[in-house]
C-alpha cells in the first residue's frame, strides 16, 4: 500500500523527524520523551509495509548527455552515495601514479581542471566503499555523476610500529584543545540559518511493485529515478522542506531564539507546514562534535576527541592536506567494539589550532539500533574571533531499513548553512521569551523569494517532483489512506468540522461498570484556532448509568502560550491513576481499572489558568470543586467519620466533598515547545526538572468539608552517560497539614496490572500504603547494551539492560488514622497500612528492546514481604518501538 506507506512517513518524520533528521550546529539535541513517542514511532510499521512503483526510466541527466559525443578538456562532477543519494563529502581524488589529487567538497562535487592533467586516470577512495577509477579520456559526458557503492569490509587489529600511533599526535591535541575550540564558548551569536530536507522511500522490493496501488501510483513520478541513475535502486521522495529563519542564541543564560521566516514543505499529507517548519528549523537540529557525546536517537554517542575516547575508537593517520593556508591531518577512526554506540568515519584536524574543521561519520547497522541501517553525519567549522570554532554546514542523512522482505525502507537528508554570523550580541530583556516564532506569511512565499534567498538551490528535478507530490495528494485512493493513517495514529476521525473518537476507548470493562462504552470528540481549527473543545459520552451496562465529561482550552496568548481551561466531568476513577496527568487515559490506567476495585465516581469541575513566565518555565493557577462516591466493589469498602471527632454512627458516610484552589510551578531549563494542531508539545534535552504545586483546601466553600494545605517539591534529572547509557533520578516530598480522609492525602501510584510503569511502585496495591509526609527516591539507568553487547552470541539480538530502583518513606498523624471506622453497617471497612520504621524499598533489573519492542523486568520487594505472596517479587512487561 504505497500511500499508506508514504503518508506515515510523512506522519513519523513531524514527530520522530526530530531525531532522524539532526544536524550539528552548536548544541545539544533534546530528547524525545514526549508521551506520544510512542504511538507515532509506531507508524513506522506502517510506513514499511508500503510500496511504489519504480520506473524503468535512466538517470535523465545520464540520458540526454548520452548522446552527445565530444573530447572533453574540463572535467568536473558530483559523488553520490548509491544507496541513499547523499553526497560524499571529502573523498580522495587522486590521479594514479602520482600524489597529486583533491577533496570533493560538502556537497559531493569536485573540479579537476582544464588539460593537460597530471595522469590519464584517476582513483576516487572513501572508507566503507569501493574504489572508483575513470580513465580520463574515455569521458564524453558532463557533468560527472558517479555512484560510491558500499563494499563490507573486515576490521583488522592496527599495527603501530616503535610503539608510536602518528595519528594519536594530532587526537591529543584535538583533546587538549577541545575545550578552547568548543563552540559552547562563544558568548551569543546570530545567524541566517538555511535548512533543507528530504525523505524518500526506497529499498523497494519486486512483490510490491506489483501492488495494483503502487502502479497506479507509479506513473505519477516517472522522475524518481534521477536519485540514482538506476531503476534497479529507485527511491520515490514524499516531502521536500526548506526553512529559512533567523536564530539566536546566548550562552548565559543558555538561552536561544529561532524565527522562521520562509518556509515551502510538500508532502504527502501534510496540510499544514507550520508544524514541520518548525520541526526543521535550527532549534531541533544540533549537534556539537566538541562535547563528550552526542545524544542521538536518545542514545548518548562518544565523540572522538572526548576524554578516554581511545578506550573506545582505534585511530589511524591517512592523509595530510597541504592545501590550504595550514595543515589537516586526516584521521581514520574506528570503534573498537563494532556493535557500540560510537562513530566511523573521518576526522580533519587542524595542525596549529587542534581544531576540527571538516568531519564526515556514520553510524552503521552493526551498532545496537533498531533500524537504523546507516546514520551519517558530515560538518565544516570556522574559527571565530573569539577563537572557538563554528559550525557553518552541517548534513545529517538517516536511512532507516526494511522490517521484511515485503517492506521498503527509508531514507532521510537534513542540510544546513549558516550565513551572515554576528558574533558577541547584546540582546534586550525577555527577547528570548518565545524561543520559536513562525512569521505571519512564512509559507506563502514566491519562487522568487526562494530563488534569491536559499542558500541551496532547488533543483529542476525537485521543482518537478514537488508538483507531483500536489498531484498525487489530491488522488482519491491516495485521500483514502491519508484519512485511515490519521485514524489509526490519532485514534479520531474527522467528520465535518468535527473529530470523533478516540477508537481505542471505546470498549472497555471494570469491575463496578462491567462492560462500558465511550464515545468522544473534538473541535477542529475549522471551527477555531484559538480553542479546542473535547467532550465524551459512557455508558456502563452493569451500573446502568451514563457518564459524561467537557473540557475547553482557550489560548489568550500565544507568544507565552496563555491558556484558561474549564472542565465538568462525571466519570469512574481510580483515586491517584486517573486523576494524575502522567497516567490519565494511558493503557496502563486501563489495565489497572479492569483488576482493580478500588473504584470512585467522582463529579468534579475545574478551572486552570496557566501562562510560561519564561522558556521552560510556567506557573498554572486553578480551582477545583469534587464530590467523591466510593461505592461498594467486591471487598473494597471505604468509609470516614464525616465529623470527626463526632464518632458516632450517624457521623459515618462514604461520600466527600472537596474544593480547592491549587498553584504549580514548573521549570525545565531544556525543554522546548512546539505548536501543533491542537495543542503544543513539549520536548527534553535531558538535564533538570523542578517541580512545586500547592493544594489549599476552602471549607464550606460549594459545601466543601476541609480546610487543609497540601504541597509537594520534586526535582528529576536525566543525563546520558556516552556509551554507558542514560540514568533518570527523580526525589519528590509531600506533605498536607490538616485533616483529611486517606484518598485525599498522598496517595502513591501502586500497580496491581501486568504492565510495567517508570513512575509507578509496581509491586505496591493501589492505596496499600497511605502518608501525609513522605519523601521519594527512584533511579533507573539503561545500559543500552553496554554489557551484552560484549557477550558472544547474545550480542547478535541487540538486547539491552536496565536497572531501577524506588523507594519511599512516610508519616501519617494518628488523627488522619482515626478518621477510619472499622466497620459501617454491618460490614467491614477496608483498612489501610502506613510506614513503620522502615521504608518500602524495591528494585528491578530487566532486559529492553527484545524483538526491538518488548520490555521485561523482574521486580524485587524488599521490605514489607507478605507470607507466599506474588507481591514479594513479580514478572512486569512493556510495549514500546526503540531506536
Amino acid at each position: 500500500m504505497v500511500t499508506f506507506s508514504i503518508y506515515a512517513t510523512v506522519k513519523m518524520c513531524k514527530f520522530v523527524g526530530m531525531h532522524c533528521l539532526q544536524s550539528p550546529i552548536n548544541q545539544r539535541v533534546p530528547q524525545l520523551t514526549h508521551p506520544m513517542t510512542v504511538r507515532l514511532i509506531m507508524t513506522l510499521c506502517f510506513l514499511l509495509m508500503g510500496s511504489v512503483h519504480a520506473t524503468n526510466q535512466k538517470h535523465p541527466i545520464a540520458h540526454r548527455d548520452s548522446n552527445i559525443v565530444r573530447p572533453v578538456n574540463h572535467i568536473h562532477g558530483v559523488l553520490w552515495d548509491e544507496e541513499t543519494h547523499e553526497p560524499v563529502p571529502y573523498a580522495n581524488i587522486f590521479f594514479k601514479g602520482t600524489t597529486l589529487g583533491i577533496y570533493t567538497d560538502f556537497e559531493g562535487q569536485f573540479d579537476l581542471g582544464f588539460r593537460p592533467w597530471p595522469a590519464d586516470t584517476i582513483e576516487i577512495i572513501y572508507m566503507g566503499y569501493e574504489t572508483i577509477t575513470i580513465a580520463l579520456d574515455t569521458v564524453k559526458s558532463l557533468p560527472l555523476q558517479l555512484y560510491f557503492k558500499r563494499k563490507v569490509e573486515r576490521m583488522q587489529g592496527a599495527n603501530i610500529r616503535l610503539g608510536i600511533n602518528p595519528a594519536m599526535i594530532w587526537v591529543n591535541l584535538a583533546q587538549k584543545k577541545r575545550e578552547i575550540n568548543n563552540p559552547d564558548r562563544i558568548s551569543s551569536y546570530e545567524c541566517e540559518v538555511f535548512s533543507k530536507t528530504t525523505v524518500a522511500i526506497n529499498n523497494i522490493s519486486k512483490n510490491l511493485k506489483k501492488t495494483k496501488l503502487a502502479t497506479e501510483v507509479g506513473s505519477y513520478f516517472d522522475t524518481i529515478s534521477y536519485l540514482t541513475g538506476d531503476s534497479n535502486k529507485a527511491i520515490l521522495p514524499v516531502l521536500f522542506s526548506e526553512v529559512l529563519s533567523d536564530f539566536s542564541f546566548q550562552r548565559n543564560p543558555r538561552l536561544s531564539k529561532e524565527v522562521v521566516k520562509a518556509t515551502r514543505i510538500r508532502g504527502i499529507g501534510v496540510t499544514d507546514g507550520t508544524f514541520i517548519g518548525q520541526m526543521m528549523g535550527n532549534t531541533f537540529t544540533n549537534y556539537n562534535i566538541y562535547d563528550e557525546s552526542l545524544v542521538v536517537l536518545d542514545k548518548g554517542i562518544p565523540t572522538p576527541i572526548s576524554p578516554g575516547a581511545e578506550l573506545i575508537y582505534d585511530y589511524k593517520l591517512v592523509n595530510v592536506d597541504k592545501m590550504g593556508p595550514r595543515r589537516l591531518f586526516q584521521i581514520q577512526v574506528t570503534p573498537k567494539n563494532p556493535r557500540d554506540l560510537a562513530l566511523s568515519g573521518f576526522i580533519w584536524i587542524e595542525d596549529t589550532s587542534g581544531a576540527i574543521v571538516r568531519l564526515s561519520v556514520e553510524i552503521t547497522g552493526a551498532a545496537n539500533l533498531n533500524y537504523i541501517e546507516k546514520l551519517k553525519f558530515s560538518q565544516e567549522y570556522v574559527p571565530t574571533p573569539s577563537g572557538a570554532y563554528f559550525c557553518t554546514k552541517a548534513r545529517v542523512m538517516i536511512d532507516i531499513g526494511e522490517l521484511s522482505e515485503q517492506a521498503a525502507g527509508m531514507v532521510a537528508t537534513n542540510v544546513l548553512s549558516c550565513k551572515d554570523m554576528r558574533f558577541g550580541m547584546e540582546f534586550p530583556p525577555r527577547f528570548f521569551d518565545n524561543r520559536i516564532q513562525i512569521a505571519p506569511e512564512a509559507n506563502l512565499k514566491s519562487d522568487t523569494f526562494w530563488t534569491a534567498h536559499a542558500h541551496i538551490k532547488q533543483s529542476a528535478e525537485e521543482a518537478r517532483i514537488s508538483g507531483k507530490i500536489d498531484t498525487l495528494n489530491s488522488l482519491p485512493r491516495v485521500k483514502s489512506y491519508i484519512d485511515l493513517v490519521n485514524f489509526l495514529v490519532d485514534g479520531y476521525q474527522r467528520i465535518g468540522k468535527m473529530d470523533f473518537g478516540p477508537y481505542y476507548t471505546l470498549a472497555s470493562w471494570n469491575p463496578y461498570e462491567g462492560f462500558r462504552m465511550k464515545m468522544g470528540f473534538r473541535t477542529t481549527p475549522a471551527i477555531s484556532k484559538n480553542s479546542l473543545t473535547t467532550g465524551f459520552l459512557a455508558y456502563g451496562f452493569h451500573d446502568k448509568a451514563y457518564k459524561y465529561g467537557l473540557k475547553t482550552d482557550i489560548i489568550l496568548n500565544q507568544t507565552y502560550y496563555t491558556k484558561l481551561s474549564l472542565s465538568h466531568t462525571y466519570d469512574t476513577e481510580l483515586i491517584g491513576l486517573t486523576d494524575n496527568e502522567l497516567y490519565a487515559q494511558s493503557l496502563f490506567t486501563a489495565f489497572n481499572l479492569f483488576g482493580s476495585n478500588n473504584i470512585t465516581l467522582v463529579r468534579q469541575s475545574k478551572v486552570n489558568l496557566g501562562t510560561d513566565l519564561r522558556p521552560g518555565l510556567r506557573v498554572t493557577a486553578g480551582a477545583f470543586h469534587g464530590i467523591y462516591n466510593f461505592p461498594y466493589v467486591r471487598n473494597y469498602r471505604f468509609a470516614y467519620y464525616s465529623n470527626y471527632p463526632n464518632t458516632d454512627s450517624g457521623t459515618i458516610s462514604n461520600k466527600i466533598t472537596n474544593s480547592y484552589l491549587a498553584f504549580r510551578l514548573f521549570f525545565h531549563p531544556k525543554s522546548y515547545d512546539i505548536r501543533t494542531e491542537y495543542d503544543r508539545m513539549t520536548f527534553s534535552a535531558g538535564g533538570p526538572k523542578y517541580s512545586l504545586y500547592v493544594q489549599q483546601g476552602i471549607k464550606g466553600l460549594l459545601g466543601s468539608q476541609y480546610n487543609y494545605t497540601k504541597l509537594q517539591l520534586g526535582y528529576e534529572y536525566d543525563q546520558t552517560w556516552s556509551i554507558m547509557g542514560r540514568s533518570i533520578f527523580g526525589v519528590d516530598y509531600s506533605q498536607v497539614f490538616g485533616l483529611l480522609p486517606y484518598p485525599l492525602l498522598t496517595v502513591y501510584v501502586g500497580n496491581q496490572s501486568f504492565m510495567y510503569s517508570q513512575n509507578a511502585y509496581n509491586q505496591m496495591r493501589i492505596f496499600e500504603f497511605v502518608s501525609d509526609k513522605s519523601l521519594q527516591l527512584s533511579f533507573e539507568h539503561h545500559f543500552n547494551g553496554y554489557v551484552i553487547n560484549r557477550i558472544p552470541l547474545l550480542n547478535h539480538f541487540k538486547l539491552r539492560e536496565v536497572v531501577s530502583t524506588k523507594a519511599i518513606y512516610g508519616t501519617l498523624q494518628e488523627q488522619n488514622r482515626l478518621l477510619i471506622p472499622k466497620s459501617w453497617e454491618g460490614q467491614p471497612i477496608t483498612q489501610f497500612k502506613t510506614f513503620d520504621k522502615k521504608p518500602y524499598w524495591e528494585v528491578g533489573v530487566g532486559i529492553e528492546n527484545i524483538f526491538k519492542c518488548i520490555r521485561i523486568d523482574l521486580i524485587w520487594r524488599m521490605t514489607y514481604l507478605e507470607a507466599n505472596s506474588y507481591r514479594n517479587v513479580g514478572v512486569k512487561a512493556s510495549f514500546a518501538m526503540y531506536f
